[in-house]
């Protein structure tokens, strides 16, 4: 999903969103130039975190994610995916989710750290050779 359908989705469902589980895949990024977005609040899950406070955002990351954007697969389904958030009970949630399928989750801590895996996101797509040039 593309940064800006997060905004958007934020947004249009609001208070639907509180107390639910939100996983952030995403890799804010600008379509036309590649290059990385800064969202205000220092990452696009804590952009959801800024408006909607209830909601229980876990930001992930795994290699595949950034392939699936590039069209180039996205079917690793090996190695760590990593995760950040605030909310200790949505986090372990999440990890079992891709602990079940074969991945080991690898909890980074807070969800201020989701900026960081935004830059691995963005590294992977940066240096992809499958990207439009």
């Amino acid at each position: 999903m593309p940064y800006v359908c997060v905004l958007d989705a934020r947004d249009s469902y609001g208070s639907q969103l509180d107390g639910k589980i939100v996983v952030d895949v995403t890799i804010p990024f600008d379509v036309n130039t590649l290059q990385p977005i800064c969202p205000a609040a220092g990452s696009s899950a804590q952009e959801i975190t800024a408006l909607r406070p209830a909601a229980r955002v876990v930001k992930v990351f795994h290699p595949a994610f950034a392939s699936a954007v590039v069209g180039t697969g996205g079917t690793d389904q090996t190695g760590e995916v990593f995760l950040a958030g605030d909310d200790v009970e949505a986090k372990r949630i999440v990890a079992k989710l891709f602990e079940d399928s074969g991945l080991s989750a690898v909890d980074v801590g807070p969800l201020r750290h989701a900026h960081e895996l935004e830059a691995l996101g963005h590294r992977a797509l940066a240096t992809s050779p499958d990207l439009p040039r």
